[in-house]
Parts: structure tokens; sequence; C-alpha cells
């Protein structure tokens, strides 16, 4: 429909943004920054194609300074622009300035209240310095849309991490409502029960139904394994590391599970 709309007028400099976008999101790069490319020339004042030619920087060819570049050019005219800063904030963190990747984030907030991706992009680079404030961002991510399983899964993550089981426990159920095939929402759950509570039983229904959901889900195989050697049950734990190793035969630590219930005695029988 916009290379028909085209046809009618080549010089819309609009439909040639709504066409690259098109050829963006199906991975058609080249074709995606020929159109940015005719947009800025039939309008060069067009704020939409640059950023949209800065993001390919980013993402296709890691083009950082180009991307910069483009998006400065861009707040040059208007400086309000949030999808200015948030691309500056993407282009930092590929590029490893964490610092300068939180700071153009907030900005992009500050500019967009609603902002999702850059609250969860927050949210993210605080859980990687187990700062607080990550849950903020996750929090005000969870806020701006309720039944995404991203936000969810990334504050769930974060709490996994810094000793707060219940409340990571409470994000992979409320996953569980939202998407009830959502197989790493059940593996997480068991490795909270594994891991950290103890609670053993728990733990190998969990990987179970994660290895139902996705039979080739190798590490709940593995972690329903560890459940069972951890209970005594020897047998059970072997099938379910040799199961992973099938799925994954380099899996290192079902090889050693192995080797460690041979240690304790068990015959290992081929399967």
């Amino acid at each position: 429909d916009w290379k028909r709309a085209l046809v009618v007028d080549s010089t819309n400099a609009g439909y040639r943004v709504e066409l690259g976008e098109l050829y963006y999101v199906s991975l058609m790069i080249k074709e995606a920054q020929e159109q940015f490319e005719l947009a800025l020339r039939i309008d060069p004042a067009n704020n939409a194609a640059r950023l949209k030619e800065a993001e390919l920087q980013v993402v296709a060819f890691r083009q950082y300074q180009k991307a910069f570049d483009l998006v400065n050019e861009a707040l040059r005219s208007d400086p309000g622009l949030p999808e200015g800063y948030y691309i500056k904030g993407w282009a930092y963190m590929e590029s490893g300035d964490t610092d300068r990747a939180i700071s153009s984030f907030r900005t992009t907030v500050e500019r967009d209240p609603s902002h999702y991706k850059a609250f969860m992009e927050l949210g993210k680079l605080h859980a990687l310095r187990h700062d607080p404030l990550a849950l903020q961002y996750y929090n005000t991510a969870i806020d701006l849309k309720p039944l995404q399983v991203e936000a969810w899964y990334g504050k769930g993550m974060y709490c996994q991490e810094n000793g707060m089981d219940s409340l990571a426990l409470a994000c992979y159920d409320r996953i569980k409502q939202i998407d009830p095939r959502n197989a790493s929402a059940w593996y997480n759950s068991g490795y909270v029960r594994l891991e950290h509570l103890g609670d053993l039983p728990q733990a190998i229904r969990d990987f179970t139904a994660a290895g139902k959901l996705l039979p080739t889900y190798h590490q709940a195989f593995y972690n329903r394994g560890l459940a069972y050697e951890r209970r005594a049950v020897l047998d059970s734990a072997a099938m379910d590391f040799q199961q992973a190793l099938r799925i994954e035969p380099g899996y290192e630590p079902a090889a050693l599970g192995l080797q460690r219930l041979q240690g304790k005695g068990l015959r290992i029988l081929p399967r």
C-alpha cells in the first residue's frame, strides 16, 4: 500500500519513512536505509527519517558516531525530541559507556514520562549495578504497560538477585497469569525455590512445568535433576542430566552431574 502511495506521490517524505519502517521491521535493512535517505533528500528537515537512519546506524551497522551526528542534527532543530535522547542512550549503551547511556535515558523520560522502552533500559542498567533504583524504573514500566511480560521479568530477576525472593516469585506468578505458556517464569520460580528457599518438591514441579512447555529447555531438566540429586533420588537425577545432554550435548554442568552420581555409587546406564 505504501508503494502504491509513492506511485501517486513519489516526493512524499512521510510515505517513504513509513515504507522504510516496514522494511526495517522486516529486517530488510538495505531497503529501509534507502527509503530513509530518500526521505531526507526530499525533506532535509524530516527528523523522523533522520532518527530512523540514526537507529539503523546503531542497530545494523554499529556506527555510533554516525548515529550521534544524525541525532545531534535532529536535536539542534528540535531539542525536545525524546526519541533522539533514547537513540543516543542506546548508542552509548552499545558502545559500553553506561554512565552516558543512563544520562540519555533519563533525559528521554524527562521529555516523555510515558517512554516505556527508556524506563526498561534504565531498569536493566541499574540492575546490573545492583542499584535499588532499578526497582523504581521497572515499577514505572509496569505501570505504563501492565501486561508486558518483559517488565515483570526484569523486576523478578532484580528481586531474585538481590534477596527479595517472595517478590521475585510474585513477579513470576504474574507472568504465568499473563502468559501461562511462559516457560521462563516456571524455570525462574523453580530456581528461586531450589537455590534460595530449599523447597525441593515445589522446585521439581516448577522445572517439570518449564520442561513440558519447552521440551528443549535443557537447563530446566538439569536443575530438576539437581533437585532430585539433593533429595537423594539419584536414578531420576541421572535421567534428567542425561536428558539435558541429549538436548545440549556440550552442557558441562549435566556431564559433571553424572560424574557426581557415579562417585556416589550410581551405575549410569546409557539411554
